[in-house]
């Protein structure tokens, strides 16, 4: 059986500020990853999945840059 939870929080306005800012960066990295899936997909004609494993690694090597900087 599955349950289903309903509930709603009302966060401070620190908290509110956060998670703005939380989602814009959200925002940002869900357009850049589209952004190279076209690419692949107009450029070299790869297919949607080729696009989406390319886009994966791209995102998991810059995380690997930035924690090498200690930038987070």
């Amino acid at each position: 059986m599955k349950a289903r939870y309903q509930f709603r929080f009302y966060p401070t306005d620190q908290q509110q500020k956060l998670l703005a800012q939380l989602f814009g960066c959200v925002r940002v990295v869900w357009n850049d990853a589209l952004a190279i899936c076209k690419q692949s997909v107009s450029v070299r004609g790869a297919s949607r999945r080729e696009a989406g494993e390319r886009t994966l690694q791209i995102f998991i090597g810059y995380q690997i840059v930035r924690l090498d900087k200690g930038v987070r």
